[in-house]
């Protein structure tokens, strides 16, 4: 019993701080959620006293506010019991879910419920800011959805980080140095600097969360310290781009509220709700001759409904409520649930159907899914689209994945060649049932955005794919020359990307090695102009990029007397299907000229299936032509993004949707690893072939990990 008054039940959170607890205020005969502190053990008794003072000024400050978006504070006191006094807030308990667990169920929300909820943390945060109160740790886990339909969103924890901060600083540790209070994945830039900040701190921890609520994470990834540099100077993706019903003013509000600069931010979270209620009613207003929508959550049933009083929250607190999107009537058409999960909705929209759906011969089920299923109907079957950007799109090694990883799932594959030319809205119509891509297309901009999409080759896009990292084939490039060819002095292109080959031959200290750059590719020098290139840097090896024109710069390095090796190396920057198209045995490439892959080239070589010997069976007799195993291993990753998208009896929109937020983690068991953004460049090499020009074709000589093995 605290004060003679808080009987504490059990505990519902616990931090560095103390923690929260489920408590009985007796005197009211109420529930209530008290924050117990447990200041430092390590500070003085004058410091205490102070940070006790400060701690009474924060909490009555809070307990000031009047907001139906942030959880009222009632009380507040210090209990001594047989120690030190113990600080303590006594708050309303909020039933319902975090938006981290929300998150963590349903991976991603809404677009107009995301917003909806950006809405009413920004009109809690304006009241907030307006009584001088900076939050300064908004985040998923700080913002409670209540229960309700549709349920109103509370902030917790106002002035708490305040008095953290004064905690932290009371504590020896801390004067050396350390992170300001709060959450890193939500930080504004000025708080890295140290610099006192204000309300736009919050606003700028608000865009972070309304990009995870779109996108399904948060807008910087990874260890502490590299999410602090790209806080501080990186721009994160736009969320159109991860998910295409995203409207453009979204993307530039979140560019705004996430500005590096303080002063570039909106002006106040007024203002910020106030641009976020704009934009609802844009995507709520229907285009002339379009169906009355379906009845949505407006900013005025919104308020009054989180302004009524909360019910008594159950012991376990209630999941919160998802709330089916409106239509968005400038892109697509609106993704709904399937039914059983919101019946009393479901009614609504099938009301507003209706008529359209009478004039079409359309049924309202068929509508509502999409097309594909209704009571009564088989599951609908999903299309994985082999997409080429030219004829490369036959079906037969996805075929052969989906019958080794899929089981029962309801997966087919369709072959889309010469899918770059297609739009999006051509596409859909052609392949409705489509929810990914796979192939040397999968990824192109502008076709199936939002889709979860593989390319089967590596370039510099940053999207999914399989093949080595542009960074980490360069090293492996290296790593032959040097070890397996002994080169010493390398000759290559100047420009980007190339930095590990010249920090190799360049950087490497050896008595010999050297890195030199031409700029003029060697067939648009002069003879001379070449020869003197060619005395100058004496190079063993002479790097050129894969590319068509790579036949000349061969016959004049030849012509100009050099007699080393020439090595051919993918080009990063062009189209990656170049990688990936099969060379014309009779091509004019002289014997003896090394080239290098970042896609398969055909069958395993001795040695080169590092997986278990099933695995290896299973695949070798596929690899046929160039890009077959990146094809076989992307088939599995998007499998198990299927099976972790827990995409049962749906719609093919929904589908897409699922899938393409559980792509980046899923994980399979492969010969090249993972096929994420996030694992590219993070330790994870994967194959590089070496092939050799000898008796008019193109051979095979092992992977780089095999060669420099032996």
């Amino acid at each position: 019993m605290l004060s003679g008054r808080y009987r504490l039940l059990e505990t519902i959170g616990s931090g560095g701080m103390g923690q929260v607890w489920r408590a009985r205020d007796e005197d009211l005969g109420r529930l209530v959620a008290l924050k117990l502190f447990a200041p430092p053990d390590d500070i003085e008794a004058g410091e205490r006293q102070e940070l006790l003072r400060r701690f009474r000024r924060e909490a009555r400050a809070v307990a000031a506010l009047s907001s139906p978006y942030v959880v009222t504070v009632h009380d507040h006191g210090t209990d001594d019991g047989t120690g030190p006094e113990v600080p303590y807030l006594v708050m309303e308990l909020v039933g319902g879910a975090s938006l981290q667990e929300v998150l963590r169920r349903e991976v991603r929300a809404p677009v107009e419920q995301a917003l909806e909820w950006a809405r009413q943390t920004a009109l809690g945060l304006a009241a907030a800011h307006a009584a001088g109160i900076v939050h300064r740790d908004i985040k998923p886990g700080n913002i409670m959805v209540t229960p309700g339909d549709p349920g109103a969103v509370k902030i917790l924890d106002f002035g708490i980080a305040a008095f953290l901060e004064g905690a932290e600083a009371a504590t020896r540790l801390t004067r050396t140095g350390t992170l300001p209070i709060g959450s890193v994945l939500y930080m504004a830039p000025e708080r890295f600097r140290q610099e006192p900040g204000d309300g736009r701190i919050d606003l700028y921890a608000l865009g972070c969360v309304l990009h995870e609520l779109l996108v399904g994470r948060p807008p910087f990834n990874g260890p502490a310290a590299g999410v602090m540099y790209n806080h501080l100077h990186d721009t994160p993706v736009r969320p159109s781009r991860a998910r295409a019903e995203v409207p453009t003013s979204v993307d530039e509000l979140i560019a705004a509220l996430m500005a590096k600069r303080a002063e570039d931010r909106p002006t106040d979270a007024a203002a910020v709700a106030a641009l976020l209620d704009g934009i609802l009613e844009e995507m709520r207003t229907p285009v002339a001759g379009s169906p009355t929508p379906a009845r949505t959550v407006s900013a005025r049933t919104a308020s009054a409904q989180a302004a009524a009083p909360a019910p008594v929250p159950a012991p376990a607190p209630a999941p919160a409520p998802a709330v089916v999107p409106a239509p968005d009537t400038r892109k697509s058409a609106p993704v709904v649930p399937p039914g059983p999960r919101f019946p009393r909705r479901r009614k609504l929209l099938v009301g507003a159907l209706a008529l359209a759906c009478a004039a079409t011969g359309i049924s309202v089920s068929a509508a509502l899914s999409g097309g594909e299923q209704g009571p009564g109907r088989p599951r609908p079957t999903f299309e994985i689209a082999v997409a080429g950007l030219g004829a490369d799109a036959d079906t037969g090694v996805v075929e052969r994945a989906l019958h080794d990883y899929a089981g029962p799932l309801p997966l087919k594959a369709v072959s889309v060649p010469y899918a770059g030319r297609l739009s999006t809205r051509e596409f859909t119509r052609r392949h409705p049932n489509v929810v990914a891509l796979i192939g040397t297309a999968a990824g192109a901009p502008g076709l199936m955005d939002g889709t979860a999409a593989v390319r089967t080759c590596q370039d510099r896009t940053g999207l999914p794919a399989s093949g080595a990292d542009p960074a980490d084939a360069v090293e492996q490039f290296g790593a032959y020359l040097e070890d397996v060819r002994h080169a010493e002095r390398v000759l290559a292109p100047a420009g980007p990307g190339l930095e590990p080959l010249a920090e190799r031959f360049a950087g490497s200290g050896g008595s010999g090695h050297a890195y030199a750059t031409y700029t003029t590719p060697p067939h648009a020098l002069g003879d001379g102009a070449l020869r003197r290139l060619l005395t100058d840097a004496r190079p063993d090896v002479v790097h050129l990029a894969d590319r068509p024109d790579r036949t000349g710069d061969i016959t004049a390095l030849r012509r100009a007397g050099f007699r080393g090796t020439i090595a051919l190396a993918p080009d990063h920057h062009d189209d990656c299907a170049r990688a990936a198209a099969p060379r014309h045995e009779g091509e004019a490439v002289p014997e003896g000229v090394l080239r290098f892959r970042t896609v398969s080239s055909g069958a395993f070589g001795k040695g080169e299936c590092t997986q278990d010997a099933a695995w290896c069976a299973r695949v070798r007799p596929l690899l046929t032509r160039p890009g077959a195993l990146e094809e076989y291993e992307a088939t599995q990753a998007v499998v198990a993004a299927f099976r972790a998208g827990a995409v049962h009896d749906t719609g093919a929109a929904e589908a897409r949707e699922h899938i393409a937020a559980a792509l980046p983690d899923a994980r399979i068991n492969g010969l090249q690893g993972d096929y994420t953004r996030a694992s590219l460049g993070r330790g994870t090499t994967r194959p590089v072939w070496v092939e050799q020009r000898a008796a008019g074709s193109w051979k095979t000589l092992g992977t780089v990990a095999g060669l420099t093995r032996d």
